[in-house]
């Protein structure tokens, strides 16, 4: 008798492994704009599995002088794109749970003659609820230091 209800144990424990699972392409744009006419796309995408956490990381490290002098040291800060994403299947309906940051250095006129780099960094914290097939807006922010705007999309494809 246990013998029998390890084996059908063993058996639905292969069936399960055995059903295929779902994949999904997120495909991330970011949209630069000013005074409403887009200056650029940014475009990033990842596979990934429902209920399974993806990073995608894209930049460089900038060195920044710990101290000054003729021994100064150097710190180095991380510099670009950041993503972390999750989806959950709800229904026909894809729920998003992401970490979106992008840094940079800013334009060379703003970082003319200082010593320091000035680091401009966009972040947000994403839980938005995508339809299959449809880009779905999920961040608009203005630039507090400027006329410029960033807008957030997020496409999910189905992969078979």
């Amino acid at each position: 008798m246990r013998l029998r209800l390890v084996l059908l144990c063993l058996l639905a424990a292969v069936a399960l492994l055995a059903q295929p699972t779902t994949s999904y392409r997120l495909n991330f744009s970011f949209h630069e704009l000013e005074n409403g006419k887009r200056l650029s796309t940014r475009n990033y995408s990842m596979m990934l599995e429902p209920n399974t956490f993806v990073k995608l990381n894209v930049g460089s490290k900038v060195p920044v002088p710990s101290n000054a002098g003729p021994n100064a040291q150097y710190s180095y800060i991380d510099v670009g794109v950041n993503l972390r994403a999750r989806i959950q299947e709800q229904g026909s309906e894809l729920r998003l749970n992401a970490e979106i940051e992008m840094s940079n250095l800013g334009a060379d006129k703003d970082v003319q003659n200082r010593p320091l780099p000035q680091i401009r960094q966009i972040r947000a914290d994403v839980d938005a609820i995508l339809a299959p097939g449809r880009a779905t807006p999920v961040v608009t922010l203005d630039d507090p230091a400027g006329p410029r705007q960033y807008e957030m999309e997020v496409t999910a494809s189905r992969v078979k």
